[in-house]
Formats: C-alpha cells, sequence, structure tokens
C-alpha cells in the first residue's frame, strides 16, 4: 500500500470530525424526511430549508469576519451551480419522502461512479479497463438490487434518488474544477441563496399555521446542514490528503440504517444491504486505486479551502 501506513494525530482528529460531519448531514437528511411525510409542501420545504441555512451562514460568516467572508471571484459559477441545485433539491427531497433512508442513501453512492463518469468529460481524465470495469459493476449492483426478476422494479422515489446520486457526483467534480479555493459553508451559503431566491415566489402562497408550526423543525434542518458543511471545511483542512477522508463518506450509509431503524421503523431489505455493502466495497477500491496509482488526480489531492 503506497498510503503511509501510520495516520498522524492530524489525520485522526480529521477522521473523527468527518464522520460527526456526515452524522449532522444524516440528521439533517431524516429531518427533511419527517417533515415530506408531515405533508409539507416541497416547495415549502426547500425555501424554508434555504432560508434557515442563508440566516445560519449569514450570522456564522459576520461572526468570522464580517461580509469579507462572503467575497468570491465566482460568482457566475455559484449561480448556475444554485440553478442546477434547485433542481437536484427537488430530487433529493422527493426521494426522501418516498424511498427508506437506506434506499435514499444506496442511491446517492452511486456518486462515485458518476465521478468517474464526470472526470472524464469535465476534467478529461483518462479511463482505463479497471476504472470501466468498477463503474459497470456499480451499476450492475443497482440492477441487481432493484430487478429482483429480471424486471425494473424501480418507483419515482428510487429513480429520483439515483438522480440525486448523479447531482451530487457531478457536484463534486464542479467544485473540484470551478470553486475549489471557495469555503464549503460559503458554497452552501451561494447555493441555498440561489434556491431561495427562485422558490420563494411559489412558496409564499402555500405558507400557512401549520407550516408555521412546523419552523423548529425547518430551523434544525437549516444548523444541521451548516453544521456539517463546517465540521466538513475543518476536516479537509487538517486532512493530510483528501483521500484519506473519502472511503468514511460511507458512514452515511451505517447512519442511514440506524437512524431509519430507530425514527421510521425502517428495516432495510437483504438485497439492500447486501448491494449498500457491494457500493462501499466498489467506491473504496475506486479511491484506493485511482491514488495509489495516478496520484496527480486533481480531485485527490489536498482540498484547498479556508475555513
Amino acid at each position: 500500500m503506497h498510503l503511509r501506513e501510520d495516520i498522524d494525530r492530524q489525520d485522526l482528529k480529521a477522521i473523527i470530525i468527518i464522520l460527526i460531519c456526515y452524522l449532522f448531514y444524516s440528521g439533517s437528511d431524516a429531518t427533511m424526511k419527517y417533515l415530506v411525510q408531515q405533508n409539507y409542501d416541497i416547495i415549502v420545504i426547500l425555501s424554508l430549508n434555504s432560508f434557515f441555512v442563508l440566516l445560519f451562514v449569514g450570522i456564522y460568516g459576520l461572526c468570522r469576519n464580517g461580509r469579507a467572508y462572503f467575497k468570491t471571484d465566482k460568482t457566475k459559477y455559484h449561480l448556475f451551480r444554485g440553478c442546477l441545485g434547485c433542481v437536484f433539491a427537488f430530487f433529493i427531497t422527493y426521494a426522501l419522502g418516498n424511498t427508506s433512508l437506506s434506499e435514499f442513501y444506496m442511491m446517492i453512492f452511486t456518486a462515485p461512479l458518476w465521478v468517474v463518469v464526470f472526470s472524464v468529460v469535465m476534467m478529461k481524465e483518462k479511463i482505463n479497463p479497471i476504472r470501466s470495469a468498477i463503474v459497470l459493476l456499480g451499476f450492475a449492483v443497482i440492477a441487481y438490487v432493484f430487478m429482483p426478476d429480471g424486471k425494473m422494479n424501480m418507483d419515482l422515489g428510487l429513480f429520483c434518488a439515483l438522480a440525486a446520486g448523479l447531482g451530487v457526483g457531478f457536484n463534486m467534480i464542479y467544485i473540484r474544477k470551478y470553486l475549489r479555493s471557495e469555503r464549503p459553508v460559503v458554497i452552501s451559503g451561494f447555493n441555498s441563496l440561489v434556491v431561495f431566491v427562485l422558490i420563494l415566489p411559489f412558496a409564499v402562497p402555500k405558507i400557512d399555521a401549520t407550516v408555521i408550526a412546523g419552523l423548529p423543525f425547518f430551523a434544525m434542518t437549516g444548523a444541521l446542514m451548516l453544521s456539517g458543511s463546517v465540521f466538513l471545511s475543518r476536516a479537509f483542512q487538517i486532512a493530510s490528503h483528501s483521500v484519506i477522508l473519502a472511503p468514511f463518506h460511507y458512514s452515511q450509509m451505517a447512519y442511514g440504517v440506524l437512524i431509519g431503524y430507530i425514527v421510521f421503523a425502517e428495516l432495510p431489505s437483504m438485497r439492500v444491504i447486501g448491494g449498500s455493502i457491494a457500493l462501499v466495497a466498489l467506491g473504496c477500491g475506486l479511491f484506493w486505486y485511482d491514488y495509489n496509482n495516478n496520484r496527480k488526480l486533481r480531485r485527490y489531492v489536498r482540498y484547498d479551502t479556508k475555513s
């Protein structure tokens, strides 16, 4: 193994922080799932969640460094990402409300497979037979799980979750290529700003007493998302290489199964469990293979960001 065998204290600290980060993100997903199940309109959910993310990002940024915290020369890239983010936000929210958390995360974790596709298209990286085989095996796992009798057994919720996984993969490459030096908190804030502006006119007529009563849950989602972004930024700041942290993204799979069982009484099928384990193995294998065989891949070098 080419990676150093002894992980120093800073890397160990970064691993602990990234695990907490993904716990926050999983908590945010679970809260959004709860809101959908309470029959709140998706447009209302997205607008209020975006509002609270903006509110907390604003407070955090002003406390950190005032208005200078939000300065950027990449506004057009933020705007484009925000417009696409609005579409993917609909996919994510609908999927959360119409799939189990274990199914949702299984589809989300097709992202590393999509990363390979988008890295070839957007970063002109070469794809060799091994990487191609891993990608094809990953999608074969999805087919195995959701085609038990040879026929596609995927409803709209699962398709939206798969589309959300594609969106996550695209975002990884887009941020690495165009927004690499931006703070994760600021990236999240700009995305929420665009989503909020686009959706607000449609959400206002739907806000009533029931929505107002649910404001604490909307606020909780925003707070958890911001906390996740802050911890994400910190973890990548102190880790020696981002590849050390990449496999721990799959901790969300475990969080999803645990939260789904405790909060929503969801018990994943053996096919979903087996498929999830296979995707985790393929994703981690892809990370390690790429890093050990091509250390110059732009998306695996140290994450260049500020706090």
